[in-house]
């Protein structure tokens, strides 16, 4: 079986903060998927959030208003060094020192 094409995008949600959308021409995305992809693919090395939408038409809900797409897409959060975290608001935590860069 042929491996479906993901290709990535930067863009902003609807609060204006950025996003990293990921999208798979055929099929649903797998967790395993998305981490792989992240790591060698793409090559986008970070900390990444991840909304799971569980939501009515998400589980086959009333249909209305949806279309019906062959693929899938993926919406995560780059969560940074200091930066507010976008589920909790919380600060982010150093991972790394911010006058040598050494790992703590």
């Amino acid at each position: 079986m042929a491996k479906s094409k993901i290709t990535y995008r930067w863009d902003n949600d609807s609060r204006d903060r950025p996003i990293l959308v990921l999208e798979k021409a055929k099929g649903k995305f797998t967790l395993d998927e998305i981490t792989d992809y992240l790591l060698y693919d793409s090559r986008q090395y970070g900390k990444y959030a991840i909304i799971i939408n569980a939501s009515e038409s998400a589980c086959g809900g009333s249909g209305w208003g949806e279309e019906d797409r062959p693929g899938d897409i993926a919406i995560l959060y780059e969560i940074l060094e200091r930066d507010n975290c976008p589920i909790c608001g919380d600060t982010t935590p150093y991972q790394y020192c911010p006058e040598c860069g050494n790992e703590f």
